[in-house]
């Protein structure tokens, strides 16, 4: 992999959702408990996974996925925060590990699969081949944005969290399938 691939964009655009990055100073004040200055959250915003990745982006968890660059979820219509989305660059490779979360009371709109899929069109475009993501076996809505983002189940793994043993499920979708056919 180049350093600094894939290039970080201003916004990524949806047509209900503009992904902007996180910047530093956001995420270091969402971590301290804070409301960074122009940013407007939504209810329940920061959920627990926005707070995971604000620390995996800044704080003592950042030495874990090196080149994590997260999104702000927004709603177009009046900005407000609602969720995050991010991806891992895999060293050497033109793949990246993507993630996602929304705060439960935005749950079921449909607002997590479409930024899910602005961010696989964008990544695409940006020159990635391969976009993989993985959730627990068991979490239905996690597996469902995955599917309804046009990614296919790849293989299950399993894994330790802490001391706790977990099962995964991992998806991924390949610029070939993601292109329109002509």
């Amino acid at each position: 992999m180049t350093e600094g691939w894939p290039p970080i964009p201003t916004a990524i655009e949806t047509a209900r959702l503009v992904l902007r990055p996180v910047l530093r100073e956001e995420a270091e004040a969402l971590l301290a408990g804070g409301q960074p200055a122009g940013l407007s959250f939504g209810e329940g915003f920061p959920s627990e996974g926005t707070l995971e990745s604000m620390d995996l982006f800044v704080g003592p968890r950042r030495a874990e996925l090196p080149g994590f660059t997260p999104f702000h979820m927004l709603r177009r219509a009046d900005g407000v925060a609602i969720g995050s989305i991010g991806f891992t660059p895999v060293a050497e490779t033109r793949s990246v590990t993507a993630g996602y979360g929304i705060s439960p009371a935005f749950e079921g709109q449909g607002s997590t699969t479409e930024a899910l899929r602005g961010l696989v069109a964008w990544l695409f475009q940006a020159g990635a081949t391969l976009v993989r993501a993985d959730t627990y076996v068991d979490h239905v809505a996690s597996r469902r944005v995955m599917e309804k983002a046009g990614m296919e189940l790849i293989e299950e793994v399993d894994g330790v969290e802490g001391e706790r043993p977990v099962h995964y499920v991992v998806y991924a979708i390949a610029k070939s399938l993601a292109e329109p056919e002509s």
